[in-house]
């Protein structure tokens, strides 16, 4: 095979089978999920997945997906175990980039579990940078007399702005739908202010902490927490709120990537938090001019 005889294209529906079918020997040790997501994905117009086909035959996808005006997200990349190594990445590369440059996209970014040691050096040779690790963890809703935590009203905005940027400093980055980290703008918090996804924890009537409630592919039955922030104090008190408020929303356990951060790992632990054994999941970055 050469590189040549290798045509990119837009997904078709009729792709599917074929994708499916290497996409089953994607890892030996790993069930894959793009059977799960791919009618999604075919369907959303925010993103589109990529073929690469030898032969009339599919041998290789990838996804890409414009998240904001200026933000970008790459994943699923996967090839025909009979054709790795072969140049299949690298034929799908122009069209990647192609995607991105008429999105206007300046900040693209991806992420790999640590458990795949492939990925890194194919990001690292397309000039992405690791830029923060997360650590899923998970814990079982409890119920409890003390209040759960509360939902902050569109009103209460510019106090939980203030809130994120005493103890990041900068804009940070949350986990939206789908496992994609996006940055955490001012606009991006009034919106999940305004569909009732954001959380409190007041003292004295004092902001302490937050958490915004996100969403995944398969996120009916657990509280997925995509941001998190609070004073080192107040952590574990807002992550033990945090599984009272999954029983008060009907979610039977808590879940979230979290920053694999000192304290809060320490905050997670003293809060009954388990992390998952899937290992640590990297975020990579790439900036276009």
């Amino acid at each position: 095979m050469e590189p040549r005889d290798i045509i990119v294209r837009p997904a078709q529906p009729e792709d599917k089978t074929a994708v499916l079918s290497f996409c089953r020997h994607t890892w030996s040790h790993e069930e894959d999920y793009i059977d799960a997501v791919w009618d999604q994905w075919l369907a959303e117009p925010c993103g589109q997945i990529l073929v690469a086909v030898f032969n009339d035959q599919p041998i290789g996808i990838t996804r890409v997906v414009q998240l904001s005006e200026q933000e970008g997200w790459w994943e699923a990349l996967r090839v025909d175990p009979q054709y790795r190594g072969q140049g299949v990445v690298r034929c799908l590369d122009p069209a990647i980039e192609h995607y991105f440059q008429t999105k206007s996209i300046s900040t693209i970014r991806c992420c790999v579990a640590s458990w795949n040691s492939a990925m890194p050096e194919i990001f690292k040779r397309r000039g992405y940078q690791p830029i923060a690790c997360y650590v899923e963890h998970s814990a079982e809703a409890i119920a409890a007399p003390i209040e759960p935590l509360s939902q902050l009203q569109e009103s209460d905005c510019e106090v939980a702005w203030q809130l994120i940027h005493q103890i990041h400093g900068s804009p940070p980055l949350f986990v939206c739908r789908g496992a994609k980290w996006q940055t955490l703008t001012f606009e991006q918090l009034q919106e999940r202010l305004r569909v009732g996804k954001v959380w409190g924890y007041w003292q004295d009537h004092e902001l302490q902490g937050l958490l915004i409630q996100s969403h995944l592919e398969s996120a009916d039955s657990t509280l997925w927490v995509g941001f998190i922030a609070g004073t080192v104090d107040s952590l574990p008190v807002l992550l033990q709120k945090t599984r009272h408020l999954a029983v008060h929303l009907k979610y039977p356990k808590v879940s979230g990537f979290f920053p694999k951060t000192n304290h809060l790992l320490a905050g997670l632990e003293q809060a009954g938090y388990l992390a998952s054994p899937t290992d640590e999941f990297w975020v990579y970055e790439k900036r276009r001019e």
